[in-house]
This record gives C-alpha cells, sequence and structure tokens, in this order.
C-alpha cells in the first residue's frame, strides 16, 4: 500500500513538472489535456483567437470605412462643382437671352433693328417715328448705348395694322425745340446720324 501510495504521489509530481515545462516553453499557447487510466495526454493546441485576430480585424475595417468616407467625400465635392458650374452656365445663357431679347424681339414680331448716333448737342430723347402710305404709324423710344440709340421696328403700326413700305425719321429737342431728321425707306438693320441742317428744325438723314 505504501509502495503505491508513494508511486502515485511520484507519477503526480511528474505530471506537475512536465505539464510546467511545456507551457513555460510555448508561453504564448494554450493546450488541453485529458485523462486516462491515471495519465494526462496532451489532446491539442487551443487556438489563439483573442486580441491579435479581433484588432487586425479592427484595423483593416477601419481603414476600408475610412477609405470609402473619403470617396465619398471627393464624389460629394465633385457633385457640387458640377451643379455649380452647371448653374453658372445656364445663368450666362439666360443673361444672354435677356440681353438679346431687350436689343431685339421675336423675329415674327419685328422689322428690323436700326441705331441713330445723337450729335453731342441734342438732348437724350431721341425717339423714331415709323410710317407708311397706308396711314400707320409708331413713335418708338429707343434703347441708350452711350451716344448710339437702339430701335426695334415692329411690324405693326398704333393702328394695329402692318407697315407697307414704312419709312424712317428720328426727332430729338435741341435748345428746346423740336427738331426732326429727313426721311429713309426702311430697309433692313442700318444705322443712322444727324447731318448738316437743311431746314428750320431739320437735319439731313446720313446712314453710316
Amino acid at each position: 500500500m505504501k509502495r503505491r501510495l508513494i508511486t502515485s504521489i511520484f507519477l503526480a509530481l511528474v505530471v506537475t513538472v512536465t505539464s510546467s515545462v511545456v507551457l513555460t516553453g510555448c508561453a504564448s499557447k494554450s493546450y488541453y489535456y485529458k485523462q486516462e487510466n491515471g495519465a494526462w495526454t496532451v489532446m491539442g493546441e487551443i487556438p489563439d483567437t483573442n486580441e491579435g485576430f479581433d484588432a487586425g480585424t479592427s484595423s483593416t475595417s477601419s481603414t476600408e470605412e475610412s477609405k470609402e468616407e473619403e470617396s465619398k467625400e471627393e464624389e460629394s465635392k465633385e457633385e457640387e462643382s458640377k451643379e455649380e458650374e452647371s448653374k453658372e452656365e445656364e445663368s450666362k445663357e439666360e443673361e444672354s437671352k435677356e440681353e438679346e431679347s431687350k436689343e431685339t424681339p421675336a423675329d415674327s414680331d419685328s422689322l428690323a433693328t436700326v441705331k441713330f448716333e445723337k450729335p453731342d448737342d441734342w438732348a437724350d430723347d431721341v425717339t423714331v417715328r415709323v410710317f407708311d402710305s397706308e396711314s400707320n404709324t409708331a413713335t418708338i423710344e429707343g434703347t441708350a448705348d452711350g451716344s448710339t440709340y437702339v430701335f426695334v421696328i415692329p411690324k405693326k403700326g398704333d393702328q394695329g395694322n402692318e407697315f407697307v413700305s414704312p419709312k424712317i425719321m428720328f426727332m430729338c429737342t435741341l435748345d428746346g425745340k423740336v427738331v426732326e431728321t429727313g426721311e429713309a425707306e426702311l430697309n433692313g438693320d442700318k444705322t443712322y446720324t444727324a447731318g448738316d441742317k437743311i431746314s428750320k428744325g431739320k437735319f439731313a438723314l446720313v446712314e453710316k
């Protein structure tokens, strides 16, 4: 009995020492054992699934999320830039159309656009009178561009009838009195000015 007891104690000490050696030599690894018939047997290594693996996964995920956020920010900036460029182009187109509209109405409503360069001593109230042999008339105020006035000649007179072979003449005030130019047949877009005085309150109409 004493021998068996001593033998059991001795075997237990041997197993303890052996396990200690194995664990000390592989501090970073873990094993599991199984006891059969009073003896301990190493069954295998326990996989390490702690901080190392989780940290790597977290780092990779964080990097991917960062790249996705940067990509989204770049796409957002590109879209905003395109929208701003598009708005600027639309604004320029609208301004261009408005300017064209101010200068000339639709072709269906006008006969021509004529300009008149007023002399320096003429007042800033230049108008053009359009008339024909059918008693159709219209007096039109111009749009000033410096000393040049732009007039859009309509197809119809104040009476609502279309002009037939219309003529034009320009009028203004000079020294508090109304003055006018000679007549000219309307024949497309042209530029005129006042020439020499031909009679009291009347000046020659000169095509430039």
